[in-house]
């Protein structure tokens, strides 16, 4: 506790703020100009619906990155900006240079710059959170917020494929609310659509989706997935005891004698 404490004087001190800058500029703008890119590129062979949902997708998963960085300062948000920086290098690599490429690239540079270079070490805590997710639980959460990029990437624009990207989505929304309902639907929803979506893409595509899917499902019946969203926790009841039983000065807090009998009306008698 102590270690994060000084960690969040440093990040709101004067000195750190530059980092932070430069660090959330380097990213944002990098998932940005990589979905300008793929929104505008023609020799990418992807359907219009296609490019819409991977580019949501990566600025979705980064903006998440970026505010988990920045209010929780979590060592995973920065393995998955970095994550997303590899993604938006693979897209430039494949894309011909035009004025979104050339921003994109010099995005992925400084990105890569900010990783390497420990510039945003100091803004990761260094000690473990008090009550820490689950790795299950988060690699869920982060899965399902992918999903669009997955199946955009694979040039998938059918309506099963437009449920199964937005549908992860909401779920992980749902699942990050902690209930049962969230989970429950991520352990039967996304396998049902997941089916519908493979069976509907084409044969190399659908293996892809049915795997992805597959480890969905397998990570959403974790015994740490299921604490996460539902946790063990004793409700107490209210059950009647004599008066005779409970300690004199508990009766007298809340207004009875040792008999049960209010205080007030024993007064009056």
């Amino acid at each position: 506790m102590v270690g994060d404490r000084a960690l969040l004087s440093r990040v709101h001190n004067r000195d750190m703020q530059p980092r932070l800058l430069i660090t959330l500029a380097a990213f944002m703008t990098t998932a940005l100009a990589t979905g300008w890119v793929v929104a505008t590129d023609e020799t990418l062979t992807l359907a219009t619906g296609a490019r819409i949902m991977f580019s949501v997708g990566l600025l979705l998963l980064t903006t998440i990155a970026t505010v988990a960085l920045t209010v929780d300062h979590s060592r995973w948000a920065m393995r998955v900006l970095s994550a997303t920086t590899l993604v938006s290098a693979t897209v430039a690599f494949v894309a011909i240079p035009s004025p979104a490429w050339y921003v994109a690239v010099t995005g992925v540079a400084l990105s890569v710059v900010v990783a390497v270079s420990g510039l945003a070490e100091p803004l990761v805590r260094q000690l473990p959170p008090p009550a820490p997710l689950p790795t299950s639980a988060l690699l869920l959460m982060l899965a399902l917020v992918s999903t669009p990029i997955v199946v955009g990437a694979l040039n998938g624009t059918r309506p099963a494929h437009l449920v199964l990207a937005s549908g992860s989505v909401v779920l992980a929304w749902r699942y990050g609310q902690a209930g049962p309902v969230g989970l429950w639907s991520a352990r039967l929803g996304i396998p049902l659509v997941g089916l519908w979506a493979a069976l509907s893409s084409p044969p190399l595509e659908g293996v892809v989706i049915g795997v992805y899917v597959a480890t969905l499902t397998a990570l959403s019946w974790t015994r740490d997935t299921r604490l996460a969203a539902v946790p063990l926790v004793t409700h107490a009841t209210l059950k009647p005891v004599f008066a005779e039983l409970a300690p004199a000065e508990i009766l007298a807090e809340a207004g009875y004698d040792e008999h049960g009998r209010r205080l007030e009306n024993r007064d009056q008698q």
